[in-house]
């Protein structure tokens, strides 16, 4: 499925950011050159976590359960682009998942581990899946139910499939999949990757929105989108060939697929998983692994700065350091910390799911500045190529007895942008809504900016233009919930606020207008948010009793309580 028009396709491959190889043929490739080099390792501490031992497969292991799980999806008679979903912890399985379904000429989509009942009905409903796939993860959720309760309301659903044994009625244990493949598929099943059906433009991951739209939105990306993405942090952080690389994000953002995965395949390298955040596994995979590049929350890079200042760890495997941002936006928490022990760091902002910005850190007051115009990659390289470029939508605006200053939306344009969003409903005919853009191809970001002169113009993000709270990298619409927190009993009104958090950024707390003749009990309210299967991180660990939502002129509510809290 191919939803780039053709013109941008032919711009992109004449400047030679865009190219003609999928990311299993690349994957491929590195097969064939080093069959026998280490491609994946599961976390250290994954019996604690899931089912089975911690495996660490060859490049020519990883080709053979790729192979196997294309063969499932073979004999389930899957046809070209349908959508395979997929809900699994940080393991092996994930990475050979995503590549199986892009050689069987299948779109995967990646939903977050901390999405419930009402996110994944919501989701699934808008992309019609064929295939579910999770797996057995301890702690308070059985995933495996979890997904077949969720099923049940999606209908396009017609197989459930689930690593590991003991699986509920209804699903199908991929292992006993993959054996009764091999038994009964049909002889010369081809794979359409290899057949040369699919192409580096077909839509190859489905994500989810970030600030774009206060509406949950299917995000489709072809192998081209990805790769331009993930070059811009493989460039930035002048990653050799076959680097070693340890990745402790889940793989359902474009900020972790374009630092970790794609730089992987990239590369060649190995790609180490963590199960996100053990900081005490995370320190041991990097003394005993030695990586060459790995990332943290930005909020993370104060901890990591002391244990290595107290002799708990040790970094000169690290040839650089990502520091992922929920967001581009005013200066977060964590960006004055003194760093000089630390690898040279490479900030990976994310501008929603629109795109990432990647910048080798140079100093602290610039961390958060853009270059207006192209950005180019590596940032100090002249030759760079140019993988998003910028520009203000605004005007000048009176800045005290300095005069003016101009300021304004971000806007941004480049090869990683995906193309539309796939409409609710009509996935399998292959329509979608196409992003709106300007007169010159530009996106709105939902990102406020002003012009700064720092070695060369600059936009400086000074506010968000929408409602959007991030809990992490995970984009929340408050007016959604605001609906749900209203609905229980003994609330007149109330609405989804944001509070600052040193290590997620945002945490989302509820401000509330009491209403009837009994007071409030916060236990109760979580208790009912339980029942209507929300997601944990959407359950306000704060609430803010106040006397009258505050709106603004144009009535859109304002989401900075500073009444009492309950």
């Amino acid at each position: 499925m191919i939803l780039c028009d053709q013109s941008v396709i032919d711009g992109y491959t004449k400047e030679g950011v865009w190219g003609q190889a999928t990311l299993d043929a690349l994957f491929r490739k590195n097969v064939r050159s080093h069959r026998d080099q280490i491609a994946l390792v599961d976390p250290p501490d994954r019996e604690g976590f899931t089912c089975g031992a911690q495996r660490r497969l060859t490049y020519g292991e990883a080709d053979k359960i790729i192979g196997d799980l294309t063969t499932v999806f073979g004999c389930l008679k899957l046809d070209r682009d349908d959508v395979v979903a997929v809900q699994l912890a940080n393991t092996v399985e994930l990475p050979l998942l995503i590549l199986a379904c892009i050689r069987a000429g299948l779109i995967i989509s990646i939903l977050p581990p901390l999405w419930r009942q009402h996110e994944l009905e919501r989701a699934l409903n808008k992309i019609s899946p064929k295939v579910l796939i999770t797996q057995h993860v301890s702690g308070d959720v059985d995933f495996p139910n979890l997904i077949r309760e969720t099923a049940a309301n999606v209908f396009s659903v017609r197989h459930i499939l689930c690593f590991g044994d003991n699986v509920p009625d209804g699903i199908v244990a991929i292992d006993k999949a993959i054996g009764f493949a091999r038994e009964n598929a049909e002889t010369g099943l081809e794979t359409a990757d290899a057949a040369g059906r699919i192409g580096a433009n077909d839509v190859a991951i489905i994500s989810w929105n970030g600030a774009e739209s206060p509406d949950l939105k299917p995000l489709p990306r072809s192998h081209n989108h990805l790769i331009s993405a993930g070059l811009t942090v493989l460039l930035e952080a002048s990653l050799e060939n076959q680097s070693s690389i340890l990745c402790p994000f889940c793989l359902s953002s474009l900020a972790a697929l374009a630092g970790f995965f794609v730089p992987w395949i990239l590369t060649g390298g190995t790609l180490h998983i963590h199960q996100p955040f053990d900081w005490d596994s995370l320190k041991q995979q990097i003394t005993n692994e030695q990586p060459a590049f790995t990332g943290l929350p930005i909020a993370a890079v104060a901890k990591l700065c002391k244990d290595v200042n107290d002799g708990e760890i040790e970094l000169s495997s690290l040839k650089s350091l990502a520091c992922l941002w929920p967001t581009l936006g005013p200066s977060h928490s964590g960006g004055d910390i003194d760093t000089h022990v630390l690898p040279p760091i490479i900030d990976i902002f994310s501008i929603g799911e629109l795109a990432i910005y990647s910048h080798r850190r140079t100093d602290s007051p610039t961390i958060n500045l853009i270059p207006h115009g192209e950005c180019k990659f590596p940032s100090f390289s002249d030759g760079a190529p140019a993988l998003m470029s910028t520009r203000l939508k605004g005007c000048a605006m009176k800045n005290g007895d300095a005069g003016t200053m101009l300021v304004g939306q971000l806007m941004i344009k480049g090869p990683m942008i995906y193309d539309g969003c796939f409409q609710p409903g009509i996935l399998g005919a292959g329509e979608f809504e196409p992003l709106e853009t300007d007169n010159q191809g530009f996106i709105a970001s939902g990102i406020k900016c002003e012009i700064v002169d720092e070695n060369g113009p600059k936009l400086k993000p000074v506010d968000r233009l929408n409602n959007i709270i991030y809990h992490g990298g995970l984009a929340v619409a408050p007016a959604d919930l605001d609906v749900i927190f209203s609905e229980f009993p003994g609330v007149e009104r109330a609405v989804a606020v944001s509070i600052p958090d040193p290590v997620l950024g945002e945490r989302i707390s509820a401000a509330i207008v009491p209403g009837g003749q009994s007071d409030f009990s916060y236990d109760d309210f979580k208790s009912f948010l339980k029942t209507r299967q929300l997601a944990p991180y959407k359950i306000p660990d704060r609430v803010i009793e106040v006397t009258e939502i505050l709106v603004d002129e144009e009535g859109v509510v304002v989401r900075q309580p500073i009444e009492t809290q309950v």
